[in-house]
């Protein structure tokens, strides 16, 4: 078994997926997203997971798939009513986080779903600054790797 599917089923049996767990908060959701297994955040939105629920940095599971590349877990979230314009304690949206690490999939179904354009260098979707400080790492990449056979 992966290490991301042993969290968030851990995260599962500790009845996390409605609040935050470990270390940083992360539910099952926020797992799910952001290894971008579009099957268990359907799995776990339809049990009654917190579509927004937050973890200790203000980050929403869509943040976390933002910031991972997971495009196809940005749909269904953004499909299931997210809000794209969210932004975490940093005061980064899931858009900034997709922007940081050159997501483009996710970019363009962040336009796609809010209709807007996103192309004002330096400012946010709502028009403020860009928050100057370095991004902080969300939920790595580099950490468990997902078998085919598991995806979704």
């Amino acid at each position: 078994m992966s290490a991301c599917w042993s969290r968030w089923l851990s995260a599962i049996r500790r009845g996390c997926w409605t609040t935050g767990a470990g270390r940083w908060g992360n539910g099952a959701l926020h797992w799910a997203a952001a290894k971008n297994h579009v099957g268990a955040v359907r799995w776990l939105l339809e049990r009654g997971a917190k579509l927004e629920l937050r973890n200790n940095s203000g980050a929403t599971a869509l943040h976390s798939g933002a910031a991972n590349g997971a495009s196809g877990c940005v749909h269904e979230l953004l499909g299931r009513g997210a809000d794209a314009h969210h932004a975490d304690s940093s005061g980064r949206t899931a858009h900034d986080w997709a922007q940081v690490r050159a997501h483009k999939d996710v970019l363009a179904a962040l336009r796609r779903h809010t209709g807007l354009p996103f192309e004002q260098p330096g400012a946010t979707p709502s028009g403020s600054p860009r928050p100057t400080t370095a991004p902080q790492p969300m939920l790595s990449p580099s950490r468990g790797r997902v078998h085919p056979s598991t995806s979704t």
